[in-house]
C-alpha cells in the first residue's frame, strides 16, 4: 500500500511542466453545475492539485456507500473530464509497456521502443481516445517520464492514464510527479488532487457527450500497488480500496443518470477468473476471444468492487498487469452483462511472449446494447 501523509496546505497555481502546454479546448473539466454544491469549501481549494500536499492512506476496512456526493475536500463533480462523442467511437487502448529500466530487460533502447509505439499509435489510424492502463513505467527517471509524456502528447489525440503497480516504485520522494506532468499536457484527459483523502493517484471520470447528453462514461481508476504488508489473502497485489467504491457511487448519485460506462484500470476484478472458466467450459456457457497463459493477476481479496460497478453501469472492465493474456468475455451474471477484457500488452519489456504484443482498438457503438467483446478487436505489431 502506498505511504502518504496530508497535509493542510494548498496551492492554487500549477507550474507547466516542460514539453506540456495548457489544456487543449478539446477536453473540459465542467464543474460549473455543481457550484452551488461546492461553494461551502474553503476558498483557499484549486482546481489545481497543490504540488506540496500528499494523501492519507486508509485500511480497507468497509465498503460502505458514502450518503452524499461530497468526497472529502473535493465535490464528486470535480473529478469530471469530457469529450465529445461521436458514433462508433474509437479508444486505442495500450498497457504495460514499461518504458524505464524494466527488470528482465538489461539495455533499454529508447529510439527501438518509441518506434514501436509510434508504430502502433499510427496504425491505430487517429483513434478518438488513447486510454494507458498502468504499468506505463518501471524504474522510470524524472527525465523519462518527461520524454514519454511529451512525446504521446505530439500525437494531439486525447489521451487518459490510470497508474498499475510498477508506475510510482521509483518516484516515491515525488509520488505526484506523472500527475503533474500529466496535468501540464495540451492533450490530456486527467485530474486528480493532492489534497484529497481517496486512495491511489488516479480516481477520476471522463463523460463522453452529444446533444448534451452523457452516451458514454469512462471511470479511470487506481487499483493501488501491494497488499498491506500485515495482510492475508491469495495473492500479492491490492485491490481498489472501500473509500475508492465510495468516491464512484458518489459519482454515479452526482450525475444521476443511467449512462452506459466503462472502466479502466490495471489490477482484475476476481470476477474474471468466473469468466473464463466459463469461457472454456464446455458446453461454452460465455461467448469471448482470447486466451489465458498467465496468472488472472487479482487482488488479494474480494473488494466488492464487482458489484459497485455493476450498480453504476459499466458494461466494460478493461484491465492490464497480466502480460501473456489477451482475452475479451462477455461475462454475465444474474441480472448483469459485463464484458472483461485483459489487456494486450504493448511492448517486449518485463516478461512476455513475442505473439502477444499489441494494442486493442473499443469501438463504442451507438447503442450501448450492443456491446460484447466483438466491439474489441486486438492488433498484433511485431518489432
Amino acid at each position: 500500500m502506498k505511504s502518504k501523509v496530508r497535509f493542510l496546505v494548498l496551492l492554487s497555481v500549477l507550474i507547466p511542466l516542460s514539453g506540456c502546454g495548457e489544456q487543449a479546448s478539446l477536453v473540459s473539466s465542467d464543474t460549473s453545475s455543481s457550484s452551488s454544491l461546492v461553494s461551502s469549501y474553503p476558498s483557499s481549494v484549486s482546481s489545481a492539485p497543490s504540488s506540496s500536499s500528499s494523501k492519507v492512506s486508509s485500511e480497507e476496512t468497509s465498503s460502505s456507500v458514502s450518503s452524499s456526493a461530497v468526497i472529502e475536500d473535493h465535490h464528486a463533480s470535480e473529478y469530471k473530464k469530457t469529450l465529445p462523442y461521436k458514433d462508433n467511437f474509437r479508444i486505442l487502448w495500450l498497457t504495460d509497456t514499461h518504458f524505464g529500466a524494466p527488470v528482465n530487460c538489461p539495455g533499454f533502447d529508447a529510439d527501438i521502443e518509441y518506434a514501436h509505439l509510434d508504430k502502433m499509435i499510427k496504425a491505430a489510424s487517429n483513434p478518438d481516445l488513447i486510454v494507458f492502463t498502468g504499468d506505463i513505467f518501471e524504474n522510470e527517471t524524472e527525465e523519462q517520464v518527461d520524454t514519454f509524456f511529451t512525446t504521446i502528447d505530439a500525437y494531439n489525440i486525447p489521451f487518459a492514464f490510470t497508474y498499475g503497480n510498477h508506475d510510482l516504485a521509483s518516484l516515491k520522494g515525488d509520488p505526484f510527479y506523472i500527475n503533474r506532468k500529466l496535468m501540464a499536457c495540451t492533450n490530456s484527459v486527467f485530474v486528480d488532487y493532492e489534497n484529497d483523502s481517496i486512495d491511489g493517484y488516479s480516481n477520476y471520470y471522463i463523460n463522453l457527450t452529444k446533444d448534451n447528453k452523457t452516451s458514454y462514461r469512462l471511470y479511470l481508476i487506481d487499483t493501488n500497488d501491494l497488499k498491506p504488508a500485515d495482510a492475508k489473502g491469495d495473492t500479492f497485489d491490492d485491490i481498489i480500496h472501500a473509500n475508492q467504491l465510495d468516491h464512484v457511487k458518489a459519482i454515479s448519485t452526482y450525475e444521476n443518470d443511467s449512462a452506459p460506462s466503462l472502466l479502466f484500470y490495471h489490477i482484475p476484478l476476481r470476477e474474471v477468473a468466473k469468466a473464463y472458466v466459463g469461457y472454456t467450459a464446455n458446453p461454452q456457457i460465455y461467448q469471448g476471444r482470447g486466451e489465458k497463459r498467465d496468472n488472472y493477476g487479482f487482488g488479494y481479496k474480494e473488494s466488492g468492487a464487482y458489484e459497485v460497478f455493476k450498480d453504476v453501469g459499466v458494461i466494460g472492465a478493461f484491465s492490464g498487469h497480466t502480460h501473456i493474456n489477451d482475452y475479451d468475455i462477455d461475462y454475465f451474471d444474474d441480472v448483469n452483462h459485463m464484458v472483461l477484457s485483459s489487456g494486450l500488452k504493448a511492448t517486449d519489456l518485463n516478461y512476455h511472449d513475442e505473439d502477444l504484443i499489441g494494442y486493442k482498438i473499443i469501438t463504442l457503438p451507438s447503442s450501448a446494447s450492443e456491446f460484447t467483446h466483438a466491439n474489441i478487436v486486438e492488433y498484433k505489431v511485431s518489432y
